[in-house]
């Protein structure tokens, strides 16, 4: 469910800490948020001193929409200034900044609005509004969604990556970097009630290009900017609205569908409607997926300060620092991005020749690293399926191998992400499924 303001100017705008699901998420939306997912690891490497003279002119923009226009159209260099005169700052920042305002989305947020089951009126003047699972996934690529990242220890100091929208919309909005000092002129707002309202000043910014260890296409540059000025507002206007989203996984098929889940939430001091959404969407994933009181598998998360969830295969906090689950990464992406020439320990994935040393190695270190309060017949399965995987030399196995290994020396060990590991190691290496004894052990620690 969702609730639309009756005096909003703009009917696709939503509120409320509702959420609803969508169903069979495409593999290119799901690669699409992967991708969207690596970009945050960039935010520690932006600019973060300024470039032009600080008594430039700089150019007066009304609201987002201004700042959006002028970056996706102009594509102005970076060194850019500009002045808004009105904007909340939060510490939620846009998942896929400027997604929102192009034309594709536009397109998308107008087929949700066909896509209705429900609307009804609320005493408070608001209407309240049921998206089926189709207008669901369009309000996604239509570009809502948020995220908050921890501060960033850069080479000028620490840096806060907040989010400003003059309409209050985070997921409208766009990245700013604040350095200490520019922090300090907001940050007891933050901390008081979750925003502050303000003229900004700043530079723009655009965040470099993926890591060289990991290739894919920018769909759009990612611009932010740099405060270099931030003026509180002595009117304290209405509260922002962000948004939190997951894909989550079902069993629903056999061919392991996954849905999307969000809730829209008002920022505050101490995330009371964000924790109340969160409690929500987790409890509609488990009944859509069918795992009453079981862990459910989700991609990634969109809180770097925060775990809300025990069962996620790619955190926010990991992507961050680039410490993904690799095996995982490829089979969601395939030739979408190329990891060939990532690194991972002491073994490179990729082009590797006869690495049977390297796979030996690795799984027999995995091996004798597994707690010693596993059942015997897991511990006997886990054995068998290294030897087999030592003897076929199959490298992506052995990495699938060493993150199941990897799971279960967690304090408690997600199911999920040893199942879909597991699966993958039948997929790689379809003869380890028939060694006498494996399929019931393995059993042991999926169910």
């Amino acid at each position: 469910m969702q609730e639309f303001d009756r005096k909003s100017p703009h009917r696709g705008v939503l509120n409320g800490a509702q959420a609803h699901a969508q169903q069979s998420v495409s593999r290119h939306v799901i690669v699409d948020h992967l991708k969207d997912l690596l970009e945050v690891g960039q935010y520690a490497k932006g600019d973060t001193s300024f470039l032009s003279d600080e008594n430039s002119q700089p150019k007066n923009l009304n609201s987002e929409v201004d700042f959006w226009d002028t970056v996706l159209h102009s594509r102005p260099a970076a060194g850019f200034r500009v002045t808004i005169e009105t904007v909340c700052i939060t510490e939620w920042l846009p998942y896929s900044p400027g997604q929102y305002h192009t034309e594709r989305a536009r397109r998308q947020r107008l087929l949700a609005l066909r896509q209705i089951d429900s609307i009804t009126d609320r005493p408070d003047g608001t209407k309240l509004v049921e998206f089926n699972p189709y207008g669901k996934a369009s309000m996604v690529s239509g570009g809502i969604g948020s995220l908050r990242l921890a501060p960033k220890d850069t080479g000028m100091g620490l840096v806060h990556f907040l989010g400003a929208s003059s309409s209050g919309y985070s997921y409208k909005g766009f990245p700013v970097a604040f350095d200490a000092n520019c922090y300090d002129r907001l940050e007891s707002d933050i901390r008081a009630r979750g925003y502050s309202w303000g003229r900004l000043v700043g530079e723009l910014r655009i965040l470099p290009s993926t890591d060289d260890r990991i290739q894919y296409p920018r769909r759009m540059p990612r611009y932010y900017l740099l405060a270099s000025d931030f003026t509180r507002s002595a009117e304290v206007d209405t509260r922002p609205t962000a948004s939190a989203q997951i894909i989550y996984g079902t069993t629903q098929s056999a061919a392991n569908r996954k849905s999307w889940c969000f809730t829209h939430f008002k920022p505050s001091r101490h995330d009371s409607e964000l924790y109340a959404g969160i409690e929500w969407m987790e409890d509609y994933a488990r009944r859509n997926s069918r795992k009453a009181g079981g862990d459910i598998s989700i991609i990634s998360d969109f809180d770097e300060l925060h775990n809300h969830f025990a069962d996620v295969e790619f955190p926010l906090r990991d992507a961050v620092h680039y410490k993904l689950n690799m095996p995982r990464l490829r089979h969601y992406v395939g030739t979408y991005i190329n990891i060939d020439r990532l690194n991972m320990e002491n073994y490179s994935v990729g082009n590797v020749e006869n690495s049977t040393v390297v796979i030996k190695s690795s799984v027999k270190g995995s091996f004798n690293s597994l707690p010693g309060n596993l059942h015997q017949a897991a511990l006997d399965a886990m054995k068998k399926i290294g030897e087999h995987i030592n003897e076929n030399g199959n490298m992506e196995a052995a990495e699938l191998y060493e993150q199941i290994s990897e799971e279960l020396r967690r304090e408690q060990p997600r199911r999920s992400i040893i199942r879909s590991l597991w699966t993958g190691i039948k997929e790689v290496l379809p003869t380890v499924a028939t060694i006498i004894g494996v399929a019931e052990g393995m059993e042991k620690l999926t169910s």
